[in-house]
């Protein structure tokens, strides 16, 4: 009878670490906010190549799951996500795109068709760089406008033209202790290219 009573004991003991976990956030996300329409609107006023918009069903579910996920060490980052990273991988994954090159000029592409491409970012907020949502947005915008889409539309031969998507979640993760917060972002892109 002792032995049960000892059992009972250590087995309450475990269920209400594990309910504490739980409760305090054991590395997973602990609370989101759903950023997109400031996102949305922050790119539409700085980028005039593109219209954002908020409803890619697939970008919402790729950055929905990655928020969600996203461990303290890597809400650590500052910027666009490595191409090689399982945060990107995720999303390509999820989405079925390509990944976006970031951060320099594209050219014309020549070959007709429709091509989708997707690019998370993730940004530290207990960064002072990044901790106010202009300096995430700004961060963003910039890295989009040196892709300068608007030279890319008519080479004389081809036109491209682009329909933007974003999904942005700004989320408290790491544990009571270590607290950490980000922003998680995703940015897609869908080329189309046509023959004059």
């Amino acid at each position: 009878m002792k032995l049960k009573r000892i059992l009972s004991l250590a087995l309450s003991g475990v269920l209400a670490v594990g309910l504490m976990t739980g409760c305090f956030g054991g590395g997973g996300k602990s609370d989101a906010i759903n950023r997109s329409s400031t996102v949305a609107s922050a790119l539409n006023g700085a980028v005039n190549a593109v219209s954002f918009k908020t409803n890619n069903s697939d970008l919402n579910k790729a950055v929905s799951t990655i928020a969600d996920s996203l461990t303290a060490n890597q809400a650590k980052q500052n910027g666009a996500v490595d191409t090689g990273s399982i945060i990107q991988s995720t999303a390509r994954q999820i989405t079925g795109y390509d990944n976006m090159t970031v951060g320099e000029p594209w050219s014309t592409r020549t070959d007709v068709g429709e091509y989708n491409f997707v690019r998370i970012f993730v940004y530290d907020a207990e960064n002072s760089a990044y901790d106010t949502e202009g300096e995430v947005m700004d961060a963003v915008a910039s890295k989009i406008k040196m892709m300068n889409l608007n030279n890319t539309k008519d080479n004389g031969t081809y036109t491209n033209s682009y329909k933007g998507y974003v999904s942005a979640y700004e989320v408290e993760v790491g544990t009571e202790e270590e607290p950490a917060s980000a922003w998680v972002i995703g940015v897609a892109l869908t080329q189309t290219v046509k023959a004059k």
